[in-house]
């Protein structure tokens, strides 16, 4: 039993072992779900393809090297732009925490929020979620930075494109499935 208290309370902390896209294509292409998927297709090699094609177009590279460095940086932001970062009644999320997965979903005013939540989650000793964001914020550098932070990146509209969706979901899935917390904006409207 304290072994399993002590597991909950490192992955709240550091989080789950990280990946690479290799890792993240090997699993999703390795699914029961992506296997019938891509056999049921016209084209499997073709589609195992674009699968693979659009899992490094969503995925995201969490790089803690890079979540330090975002640290230092929005300490200097936070402390000039506001006079500082006050936090209450953490403590119930802290307890939270350690009993399982978090999936948060703060409102989405301002690009602020997002990067706020991080850097405060990030000073408290928490792992930065995996953000949903939208593909508009995937160009240089501002995209690799926040691929490099946590983002993962989602098109605007699915419809149509049952590949896509189907990716999508697959990645979310191994998010979900492998304790990452994930962190989306509901008023996204991304259908």
């Amino acid at each position: 039993l304290k072994t399993i208290e002590f597991a909950k309370e490192r992955t709240a902390a550091f989080g789950p072992t990280l990946y690479d896209n290799e890792k993240i294509c090997q699993w999703i292409l390795s699914t029961s779900t992506t296997k019938k998927f891509i056999s049921s297709s016209e084209n499997p090699l073709k589609t195992e393809e674009q699968i693979v094609k659009y899992i490094r177009e969503i995925g995201a590279n969490y790089n803690y090297v890079t979540v330090r460095a975002l640290e230092k940086f929005f300490d200097f932001i936070w402390t000039k732009i506001f006079e500082g970062v006050r936090v209450r009644n953490f403590e119930h999320i802290e307890r939270v925490a350690k009993d399982g997965q978090i999936i948060w979903m703060p409102s989405h005013r301002s690009h602020f929020d997002y990067l706020l939540l991080s850097y405060v989650l990030f000073k408290k000793g928490f792992v930065v979620p995996h953000i949903a964001a939208g593909i508009n914020l995937n160009f240089w550098p501002i995209g690799s930075i926040l691929r490099r932070g946590g983002a993962f990146f989602i098109r605007r509209s699915f419809s149509g494109n049952k590949i896509y969706a189907h990716t999508f979901s697959e990645y979310v899935n191994f998010l979900l499935q492998n304790s990452f917390p994930v962190e989306f904006f509901q008023e996204g409207g991304r259908r």
